[in-house]
């Protein structure tokens, strides 16, 4: 039986208007770092942003404002993460998943496995890469020297996003998939998740699991789900908004959770259960699909290739513009 903390459920939405000559006069950081391409002086204590797109094109920044074009892994990438001094990048080669890996983002080694399906979520974590297929073969994957292995399949329904925190591991998808692992190799699945809701991303942040999709039922409502448990005992909180868009990425960070996705829609919450809407002008005619924290800002990316920074989640300023699909954009910090 699923509990209901009172007060969930609350989701409060926000006209913004603000005039064109406000969003064009806005002017919200200051660049202090020097040689934005000498990736060569950066330190272990340094930011370093990362996003990936369609043909596997590659960008790298120092402070999430000033890009550099670094080559390709010349495959689509649609999920990156980073940890112990490594980036890793998965997706679709054809018709098989593939993952690749670089300790220098000019150099990647990649695997690729004859399975049939997207990767949309990644993590790297406890020495582990785990990556989460959606489609024709889905399920939970290793990536682990060279290969790829299956580590949980989920029948037919996809597995849009997996995190870590607490000690667990939290995974999502299709038709109220909901999985929990304290190894990342053994997989319990959470019962009693209606069938209506899909969750496409989650993160873990000041003790809670928080979950990001779409509710079926009802209108394709945006739907934000809620744990401090990570789903065990069947404690979770969940709850719809008012917006008929799917929320297809979060991000912690500055003491906010800000959440992303359809045309330039963002949803934030400086708690993790009232959460305030917004739709971002100049982001409302473009898709977004990933968004991540670094160097006190987020840092978010579209499908028509546009990279956006913003402080605190709810002004925004366009930074760099690829031409090229962009999927994904992580931080090593």
């Amino acid at each position: 039986m699923m509990k209901h903390r009172p007060g969930f459920g609350r989701i409060v939405r926000m006209a913004l208007c603000c005039t064109a000559a406000a969003w064009a006069a806005l002017s919200l950081f200051s660049c202090s770092i020097g040689d934005g391409d000498a990736l060569s002086q950066l330190t272990v204590d340094d930011p370093l942003f990362l996003a990936t797109g369609a043909g596997g094109v590659c960008y790298v920044s120092m402070d999430g404002m000033r890009w550099t074009y670094a080559g390709t892994t010349s495959i689509d990438n649609y999920c990156s993460a980073y940890n112990d001094g490594r980036f890793v990048a998965a997706g679709r080669n054809g018709l098989n998943i593939y993952a690749a890996e670089s300790f220098d983002l000019v150099n990647w080694q990649s695997a690729t496995a004859a399975i049939e399906g997207n990767v949309n979520g990644i993590i790297y974590q406890n020495g582990m890469v785990l990556m989460a297929v959606a489609d024709n073969n889905p399920g939970i994957y290793q990536y682990l020297n060279g290969d790829i292995k299956l580590i949980l399949s989920n029948g037919s329904l996809s597995v849009n996003c997996i995190s870590y925190g607490n000690g667990l591991f939290v995974a999502g998808g299709a038709s109220g998939s909901l999985f929990v692992s304290g190894d990342g190799a053994a997989w319990g699945q959470v019962a009693g998740i209606s069938a209506d809701y899909t969750f496409n991303d989650a993160l873990y942040a000041r003790g809670l699991f928080v979950l990001v999709g779409s509710e079926a039922g009802g209108g394709g409502k945006s739907l934000i789900t809620i744990s401090q448990s990570g789903f065990q005992g069947y404690t979770t909180n969940l709850y719809t908004g008012t917006v008929s868009t799917p929320i297809d990425s979060i991000a912690y960070g500055n003491g906010r959770f800000v959440a992303a996705g359809g045309m330039g829609e963002i949803w934030w919450s400086d708690d993790g259960y009232l959460w305030s809407y917004l739709q971002v002008p100049q982001l409302a005619v473009t898709f977004i699909h990933d968004i991540t924290f670094g160097n006190g800002m987020f840092v978010l990316v579209t499908q028509s290739g546009g990279i956006y920074c913003s402080k605190d989640g709810i002004l925004w300023q366009q930074v760099f513009s690829s031409g090229t699909s962009l999927y994904t954009v992580t931080c090593r910090r």
